[in-house]
């Protein structure tokens, strides 16, 4: 795969801890679950995470996410971070500390999780309503309710009206290529794994205007993965949900107590550490740092048994390894467990790469 290719796949610097917690309600299992289902782009998403996408590329300046990256990935992807650069840099003095104190405080994902259980056309008022009541933190609501009314009305409005024809002809498109291949991505998520989802899920991909980075929710039967504004046809829509839906699979016990002995281990695997240092630790605990890059290589492996992809580079430290460390021991969870060989990875690199 191509260099764009494999940064709009490897989620980088976004995905979060919290991107990865499910929200825990009682299991509903009849074996069925929904076909999946791609809509375009809608306020209670765009905005939070096009806000969050320019305090990345222009607050943080996160290496991951550099012009260069964006250049690279072509002439609409750049033209994007080209309105990013110029949308800040108009900004008033005011709401650009706005801006840094919204998303230094609190992870873009925990303002979507409020926002996923309004209606799709949800308007401004409700969004920023729907933050204040369930953060109740003084500081953060303050600086919401005055940044993104202003981001909107001075900004981004323009933008999503003129970008929202475009997103959703793609939707339509890749929905009809869904209907026609009349996928069961959660069913075969958990023939592969060995592990059944705790309830029957309907799941949604929802575009956003990003090129690098998605995040994942649930809300009363619904699965949501966000994907990138790259994706354009079916032989990519699931590479995105396979990592973001198959964080459930992996919290079956990478918080459990031979997951964290094994993970405070490789705390002695000095590269590893220092990676994530280098930045990750904004987005992930130590445990979730490990968890993600057992995640993200097993999305590389379902993609390769649901496509037959069968070339993948790693994003991370030990992702692609542990994709082909799958692939070498030719995993079959009717023999063993998800949670056996991804200890069994971990156990091998940490005898091999422990200083």
């Amino acid at each position: 795969m191509g260099k764009a290719k494999r940064l709009a796949v490897g989620m980088m610097l976004l995905l979060a801890l919290a991107s990865c917690q499910v929200n825990v309600s009682a299991p509903e299992r009849t074996g069925d679950h929904g076909l999946a289902e791609v809509r375009g782009l809608v306020l209670k998403y765009a905005i939070i995470d096009t806000s969050y996408e320019i305090y990345q590329t222009q607050i943080q300046k996160s290496e991951s996410l550099s012009r260069m990256a964006y250049m690279n990935a072509g002439e609409d992807i750049y033209g994007h971070y080209k309105w990013m650069a110029t949308t800040y840099e108009n900004m008033e003095p005011e709401m650009k500390a706005y801006l840094k104190q919204i998303f230094d405080e609190v992870h873009a994902w925990q303002l979507l999780n409020t926002t996923t259980a309004l209606d799709d056309d949800a308007t401004l008022e409700i969004i920023v309503a729907s933050i204040r009541t369930r953060l109740r933190r003084t500081n953060i609501v303050e600086a919401a309710d005055r940044f993104f009314p202003y981001f909107y009305e001075s900004h981004f409005k323009d933008y999503l009206l003129e970008n929202k024809p475009v997103f959703s002809e793609k939707a339509e498109r890749l929905n009809h290529q869904i209907r026609q291949n009349n996928p069961d991505i959660l069913t075969f998520m958990e023939e592969q794994s060995g592990i059944l989802f705790e309830r029957d899920y309907q799941p949604l991909f929802y575009y956003t205007l990003r090129y690098i980075g998605a995040m994942g929710f649930n809300y009363n039967g619904v699965k949501v993965s966000t994907i990138q504004r790259n994706v354009n046809d079916y032989s990519k829509i699931m590479l995105t949900p396979f990592h973001e839906y198959s964080h459930e699979l992996f919290q079956t016990f990478t918080r459990q107590k031979r997951f964290e002995e094994i993970a405070d281990k490789m705390k002695e695997v000095s590269s590893f550490k220092k990676m994530w240092e280098s930045g990750y630790h904004y987005s992930y605990d130590w445990v979730g740092w490990c968890e993600e890059n057992l995640v993200e290589g097993f999305s590389k492996y379902l993609a390769f048994k649901y496509y037959d992809y069968g070339e993948h580079y790693g994003n991370y430290a030990y992702d692609g390894e542990f994709y082909r460390y799958l692939v070498d021991s030719q995993f079959d969870p009717k023999t063993n467990t998800l949670e056996n060989i991804s200890i069994e990875f971990y156990e091998k690199v940490y005898e091999r790469d422990s200083d």
